[in-house]
């Protein structure tokens, strides 16, 4: 029971020195949002598409880039 108890304090202790040194992660999402769309530009897709993108960027707070590879 002794060794069991030790063992649980050393995976303790280990998970909060772990936890502690990988510190506060930046807020995601970090960098611009790409979005590639299988068809050419100007299509129903492409326009649904930039449509999407506008109405989500207020809520992700990052610029969103639409890539038309057709």
């Amino acid at each position: 029971m002794k060794r069991f108890l030790v063992a649980l304090v050393v995976a303790f202790i280990t998970l909060v020195a772990v936890n502690l040194a990988m510190g506060k992660e930046t807020k995601y999402p970090n960098k611009p949002i790409t979005f590639i769309i299988p068809y050419g530009t100007g299509g129903m897709t492409d326009l649904t598409a930039r449509m999407i993108t506008e109405q989500m960027k207020p809520l992700v707070g990052q610029p969103m880039i639409i890539v038309n590879k057709p």
